[in-house]
């Protein structure tokens, strides 16, 4: 059963990534100093904090979207005077207060896969970053949305997405490089065709996994390079719908800390539908895993935000008779909310 957090747990969530977004340019502005400057992408206006580090080029970190509330916290930050060790071990005590409150924290190991990304510059909340897919994102969207699923999903899979025609700025290693500054174990998964570069990453002897996955059309299953990682990733189909929109938000375990980007959580159910009709029968686990993934979301925002989850229902269904076509079957196999059914049907 899908429990909402109490107001108490919703109230930390929401101050802990208001400090952690502060605090990301916080430390370059204590060091470099910089401004706040905005730019388009993708024709929607944006606010970054600009600065330039000894003997680099310039860097920018995501603020968030040209609005109200962006100023607002942007007014917060120039009036901060708290030293950086003081910041940093208040995030913490919210972060250890929000998971006791019933929040979703990371185990160890794989927050320090996700971070590592993150440091790099692969993985930071922005426009033209990675983002962070599939059971991951779909546990901690539950923070997002003030929930605690039935049960957290376990998983060995770090899904990492990113636009193959997107990147806004160069990040400091390529994918493999920033797995092997880990010290971790980390060796590419052979693909099955020899030639082709592999996509996946594994510690020998362990489950964990890193897959690298990005946008694609049609049926190519073949790697193909993408200049946010430097390296290649895999295609799949409908990513592009998935990573139109996406939110920040803070992943942690008990002693760190990572603000990365996970999609819109609509976007992610509509997506985990498709995903769902077109995995072939031998992966048919995760099919079934992907349709409960879906439901439970979309349980949430259809009784929090209906329209919202009909413009993007309707945005979906204007690529073609045969999302339409998947996206009826899959809900045919699951429980779920009447108000979708209804507008699926509709």
């Amino acid at each position: 059963m899908i429990q909402e957090l109490s107001l108490t747990a919703q109230t930390l969530y929401a101050e802990l990534l208001d400090q952690v977004l502060a605090l990301g340019v916080a430390e370059p502005m204590s060091r470099t100093g910089g401004s706040f400057i905005r730019k388009v992408v993708k024709n929607k206006p944006y606010v970054y904090f600009q600065f330039r580090e000894l003997g680099r080029a310039y860097r920018q970190v995501f603020i968030g979207p040209d609005n109200e509330k962006t100023q607002a916290l942007i007014d917060r930050i120039k009036e901060r005077n708290e030293s950086l060790a003081e910041q940093e071990a208040r995030i913490m005590d919210l972060a250890r207060a929000f998971n006791a409150a019933g929040g979703y924290g990371m185990d160890h190991t794989s927050l320090k896969v996700i971070k590592g990304f993150a440091d790099a510059g692969i993985m930071r909340p922005g426009v033209g970053q990675a983002t962070l897919v599939g059971t991951y994102a779909y546990n901690l969207l539950g923070n997002v949305l003030g929930v605690t699923w039935p049960s957290n999903m376990r998983t060995q899979d770090i899904d990492v997405a990113a636009d193959i025609h997107i990147a806004v700025e160069k990040p400091d290693l390529t994918a493999p490089e920033a797995l092997d500054q880990l010290r971790m174990g980390f060796l590419p998964v052979p693909q099955l065709r020899h030639d082709n570069p592999s996509t996946s990453f594994k510690i020998r002897g362990k489950q964990l996994t890193v897959d690298l996955l990005t946008t694609g059309s049609g049926k190519n299953e073949n790697p193909v390079k993408v200049p946010l990682f430097q390296s290649e990733a895999m295609p799949l189909q409908h990513m592009s719908f998935l990573l139109e929109v996406t939110v920040p938000t803070v992943a942690f375990d008990r002693k760190h800390i990572a603000l990365v980007n996970v999609p819109d959580p609509i976007r992610f159910a509509i997506h985990k539908l498709l995903v769902s009709q077109i995995r072939p029968m031998a992966f048919r686990a995760k099919a079934a895993k992907d349709i409960a993934q879906a439901s439970t979301i979309l349980e949430v925002c259809t009784d929090q935000s209906p329209d919202l989850v009909r413009d993007a229902l309707d945005e979906a269904i204007a690529m073609g008779s045969k999302v339409e076509r998947y996206l009826v079957n899959a809900c045919r196999k699951a429980d779920m909310p009447d108000e979708f059914m209804a507008m699926i049907e509709g």
